[in-house]
């Protein structure tokens, strides 16, 4: 019988050994937590275009900075973690924005 395809295919595949797997601190990887919380509830907590998303939802575009930041303020029930969020809000460059991808651009999360 041929081979449907010819080449060189790996034998087995590699997989670390526990003594090299880099462990990270709390520092190092995002949200600081691990493990169960996740998904909704980890947009909630922290400033990530989820969250930022979130806090922006129902804005009609384009608004300028000032606009997008006091849309936020109004909504900030929204999210539990409002000061991480609109601290996020408060860094985007002092613009106008046709979109909410230009935000979260910008917003560096």
């Amino acid at each position: 019988m041929k081979p449907f395809i010819q080449g060189m295919f790996p034998e087995e595949e590699e997989v670390p050994m526990a003594a090299e797997v880099k462990h990270l601190s709390k520092e190092q990887y995002p949200g600081g937590r691990g493990g169960k919380i996740g998904g909704q509830v980890a947009a909630t907590k922290a400033a990530s275009a989820a969250a930022i998303a979130k806090i922006l939802s129902g804005i009609d575009f384009p608004k300028n900075k000032e606009e997008v930041v006091a849309f936020a303020k109004k909504n900030k029930e929204k999210v539990e973690n409002v000061q991480e969020v609109l601290g996020t809000i408060n860094e985007i460059p002092n613009r106008k924005y046709h979109t909410m991808t230009e935000i979260e651009r910008f917003s560096d999360t």
